[in-house]
């Protein structure tokens, strides 16, 4: 089976974008997953991204 592809639409949201990549950061089960994060805001959208990568 392959790993699942999940969309954050809001990612770049300081409560709630921060606080989802915080809880799928942690899920085992979710590891090898491909994380695709939107939000209308490119600058906190981009902050949410590289915080991402370094988590990763």
């Amino acid at each position: 089976m392959l790993p699942p592809k999940i969309v954050v639409i809001g990612a770049g949201s300081a409560i709630f974008g921060l606080n989802t990549l915080a809880a799928l950061m942690r899920s085992d089960r979710l590891r090898g997953s491909t994380l695709a994060l939107v939000d209308r805001n490119a600058e906190t959208l981009a902050l949410v991204s590289r915080l991402a990568q370094r988590l990763n």
